[in-house]
């Protein structure tokens, strides 16, 4: 399932029996959703589901959120399915 904006979304969809959720274009809104979700600070993103991440994917910069302009490494781009991925700091 994807287009999943919120953790509680996630969870219903798990409970209804679903195997997975993406949670791409959230967690490139905002990185650390996950983790404001353990902290319960937050647990909904604030992706608009504008799609301008998907547009600047596989440009030289690498994906990012322009709406946050939160950068995710570029050359994550780079790596294909099933290959181990590096640390990135």
């Amino acid at each position: 399932l994807g287009g999943v904006q919120s953790l509680a979304s996630a969870q219903a969809a798990l409970d209804a029996g679903l195997k997975g959720v993406a949670l791409a274009r959230a967690l490139i809104h905002d990185p650390t959703l996950l983790s404001q979700g353990k902290a319960g600070t937050s647990t909904t993103s604030g992706c608009t589901a504008c799609n301008r991440c998907v547009v600047v994917m596989y440009g030289p910069s690498g994906t990012y959120c322009p709406e946050t302009n939160n950068a995710v490494p570029a050359e994550l781009n780079q790596i294909y399915a099933g290959e181990e991925l590096p640390h990135v700091a």
